[in-house]
């Protein structure tokens, strides 16, 4: 499927180094590109200190890197991510990409981990 580099989604492989915690918030996510409409939403699904899934029907190729953006508690955390994976629409799943963080202000990844900490994690 694509060069190197060009991963989809295969729920047999596992890939993640970090426990992660299952979470439903709005994010919204800002591609700078040549695309008529730059500004876009999703729902993360899950959450780890290096990233997140984000359930979207707007999906960017692997690499692209994107700003996002979405509330915690009462606090915003902002950063920069990179498309990791893509998940197309099938029936049973939710499509959406794997996005790392590429930099997250410490005190934002403090929450991050805080927050990741009081739940059970998932994997």
């Amino acid at each position: 499927m694509g060069g190197p580099g060009k991963e989809a989604y295969d729920p047999n492989i596992e890939k993640r180094k970090n426990p992660r915690v299952e979470i439903e918030l709005s994010v919204f996510f800002a591609v700078s590109s040549e695309l008529p409409h730059n500004f876009f939403t999703g729902i993360m699904m899950d959450l780890s200190t290096s990233g997140i899934f984000l359930s979207t029907e707007q999906m960017l190729p692997v690499g692209t890197r994107l700003h996002l953006s979405f509330l915690m508690d009462t606090r915003r955390v902002e950063g920069h991510a990179e498309v990791c994976w893509i998940r197309k629409a099938a029936p049973g799943v939710e499509p959406g990409m794997g996005l790392r963080f590429l930099d997250i202000p410490a005190e934002d990844r403090d929450l991050i981990e805080f927050y990741i900490r009081q739940k059970k994690p998932t994997g």
